[in-house]
């Protein structure tokens, strides 16, 4: 029998599940009590979590033998690059608008591969980027800038073993007078011209 405390505990938690295994037996545990089952990328729980007031915490399933609780204040920290993800889900599902997307991500950093003119350049640094070929609707080839959301991501993709660098989306942009593309290797990636 559930105590109270432990069915408090529930309704200020968002459970996910990452097997198969842990979401069947936590369906038969918490669908009698009235909750309800969807699946959604792990980026939109996490965005639930810090978004809405009633999560206090994301208890994890089926990583190890027990559950992990995070709570809402760990999470935190996370809130621009959640908040950026689910910006970025939205627009590469046809559900917000790239113009829009644009609007709330212009300011926002991001990570790119290379440098820019800074006041702490130094003899013999190069002020460069890593472009990615893209093909227009028409046919004609452009070059378009990659950025990141993470710095850990950029490095992922750098062989060229450049520095990485962070910088204001809108600035990056300007600066260099290319189209950008932020997460050019994920499903979720978004271009803007």
């Amino acid at each position: 029998m559930k105590n109270e405390n432990e069915e408090i505990y529930q309704t200020e938690s968002l459970n996910i599940s990452i097997t198969q295994e842990h979401y069947d037996m936590k369906y038969k545990e918490l669908q009698p009590l009235g909750y309800q089952a969807v699946q959604i990328p792990l980026g939109m729980a996490l965005d639930n979590v810090i978004q809405q007031a009633y999560f206090q915490n994301l208890i994890i399933g089926g990583l190890l033998p027990d559950e992990i609780k995070v709570s809402k204040e760990d999470l935190m920290p996370l809130k621009d690059i959640v908040d950026s993800f689910c910006i970025m889900y939205a627009a590469a599902n046809n559900r917000l608008e790239n113009s829009k997307a644009y609007e709330f991500m212009k300011n926002k950093t991001v990570f790119f591969i290379g440098k820019l003119l800074t006041d702490d350049l130094k003899n013999g640094d190069e002020i460069s980027y890593m472009g990615i070929e893209r093909e227009s609707s028409d046919g004609t080839s452009y070059e378009a800038v990659k950025c990141f959301l993470t710095k850990e991501s950029a490095e992922q993709y750098n062989d060229s073993k450049k520095p990485v660098s962070s910088a204001n989306l809108a600035y990056l942009q300007a600066f260099w007078g290319k189209p950008v593309i932020i997460e050019p290797h994920r499903n979720y990636w978004i271009e803007f011209k």
